[in-house]
């Protein structure tokens, strides 16, 4: 499909900013679980705060919002392999499904498209 054994940039996609969508509804689900399992009646009250405004790797976007993100980056990731597999593509249109990627995997809020490694550009 690549013609390489070399881990390629489409790869790399997964790594980055797939699996940081991913990371973010994790930890914000985690975390919002584990307050809402906690004996501190204080504690238990902020779980649904956590979820409306995921800290940390969820940048405080709402639960909602990351999980809208991840329908469309996952769908964007899946689709883009799928025209690699099905129609036999050239490196070109490769690199553009990559940016097609890199654009649908970005969370909700950012107007900056990622890098293929998963970092905002300098």
């Amino acid at each position: 499909m690549f013609h390489t054994t070399q881990y390629t940039d489409f790869e790399r996609l997964l790594e980055g900013p797939v699996r940081e969508l991913h990371a973010a509804q994790d930890e914000c689900v985690t975390t919002a679980y584990d307050t809402a399992i906690s004996p501190d009646e204080s504690k238990r009250a902020s779980a649904e705060t956590i979820l409306a405004h995921c800290p940390n790797s969820g940048r405080g976007e709402a639960i909602a919002n990351i999980w809208h993100a991840i329908q469309e980056c996952d769908y964007a990731y899946t689709n883009a392999l799928f025209q690699i597999v099905e129609q036999n593509v050239n490196r070109k249109i490769i690199q553009d499904l990559e940016t097609e990627v890199l654009r649908a995997c970005q969370f909700p809020n950012s107007s900056a498209i990622m890098t293929r490694e998963g970092q905002l550009p300098q």
